[in-house]
C-alpha cells in the first residue's frame, strides 16, 4: 500500500488586502489635514496643497530637460498617483508610502525627482489628529496632457478631489492587538496559516481519486465582522468542501474601520492541496 506525504500550502504572500471601502466623512474621526507651511493662512488648506503639488508637478515636468523626454513619449497623457502615508508623530513613513508614474522610460527619467518633491514636503502640522496612535493616508492624482507639436504639458482637471487623510485600520484576527497596519496584517496572515493548519484534513475520496490542485478562497469581512460574499475555487469539488469547511471554522473578526466606522474589505488567499510519496 502506498504512503502519502500529504501537504497542506498556504501561500500566504500573495494575500490581497484592499482599501477599505465605506464613507470616509465621520464626526468622530474626521479626515486629517496635512498643513503645509506655504498654505498656514489659506482658508482652504486641503485646496492650497493640492494646488501647490500640481503648480511643483508642472514645474518639473517644464523643465527643458523633461520635456525633452516627455516630447519623445508615445502617450499624450502622464499620470502621476501619490500614497502619503503619516505617522502618529507626523512624520512621512517613506517605506509605506509610494510614487507612481505610468510609463517605464517615464518613470526611468522623473521618478526620483518627483518623489522628493512629495517625500520633502514643509508639513508644520497635522489637525484632526486624535488622542490614541494612529496611520493616515494621504492619496494625489493627477494628470498631463503632453502635446508633442508644441512641447507643451496642461494639467488635466481632475475628478478626484483630495479631501484630507483617511485613517484605516485592518480586520483584527483574534488574539492581534497592534495600532499599525503592517504588523496587523503580518499577525493576520500568520493566524490565518495557523488555523488552516490546524483544521486541514485530507478528503479520503481524494487521496483515493488522487486529487490534488490550488484551491482559491476569497471571502469579505463585512462591517460586523463576520465572513460574507464567500467563493471558493479548485479543481474539484471534493478540495473545495474541506478549504469550505476550514474556512466556516474561522473566528468572528474585529471589522475595519475607515475614519472610524466600520466598513467591509475583501481578503482572499490559496490552499495548495499536494500529494507525494
Amino acid at each position: 500500500m502506498l504512503k502519502y506525504l500529504i501537504y497542506c500550502l498556504i501561500l500566504l504572500s500573495t494575500v490581497n488586502q484592499t482599501t477599505a471601502q465605506g464613507n470616509t466623512k465621520s464626526l468622530y474621526f474626521p479626515q486629517e489635514q496635512l498643513i503645509l507651511k506655504d498654505c498656514l493662512e489659506d482658508p482652504d488648506k486641503n485646496s492650497c496643497l493640492n494646488l501647490y503639488l500640481q503648480r511643483k508637478l508642472h514645474s518639473v515636468l517644464t523643465e527643458e530637460k523633461n520635456i525633452k523626454v516627455l516630447s519623445k513619449s508615445k502617450k499624450d497623457t502622464l499620470a502621476i498617483d501619490a500614497k502619503l502615508v503619516f505617522s502618529s508623530e507626523r512624520t512621512i513613513i517613506k517605506e509605506e508610502s509610494s510614487i507612481r508614474i505610468y510609463g517605464k522610460k517615464l518613470k526611468k527619467r522623473l521618478y526620483n525627482e518627483i518623489k522628493s518633491l512629495f517625500f520633502h514636503l514643509d508639513i508644520t502640522d497635522i489637525k484632526n489628529r486624535k488622542d490614541t496612535p494612529h496611520v493616515s493616508y494621504h492619496n494625489f492624482n493627477y494628470k498631463f496632457f503632453i502635446s508633442t507639436s508644441e512641447n507643451q504639458i496642461e494639467l488635466i482637471k481632475n475628478t478626484k478631489k483630495y479631501n484630507g487623510g483617511i485613517i484605516e485600520k485592518l480586520p483584527v484576527f483574534p488574539g492581534c492587538n497592534s495600532n499599525v497596519n503592517v504588523e496587523l496584517r503580518n499577525c493576520f496572515n500568520n493566524k490565518i496559516m495557523q488555523h488552516v493548519r490546524n483544521h486541514f484534513v485530507y478528503p479520503k475520496q481524494a487521496l483515493e481519486q488522487w486529487l490534488h490542485g490550488k484551491v482559491n478562497v476569497v471571502f469579505v469581512i463585512d462591517p460586523d465582522g463576520n465572513i460574507s460574499n464567500l467563493k471558493i475555487k479548485g479543481p474539484h469539488e471534493i478540495l473545495e468542501k474541506e478549504a469550505l469547511r476550514i474556512v466556516s471554522l474561522l473566528p468572528r473578526f474585529e471589522p475595519a474601520l475607515n475614519n472610524g466606522i466600520p466598513v467591509k474589505i475583501p481578503y482572499s488567499f490559496p490552499i495548495t492541496f499536494k500529494i507525494g510519496y
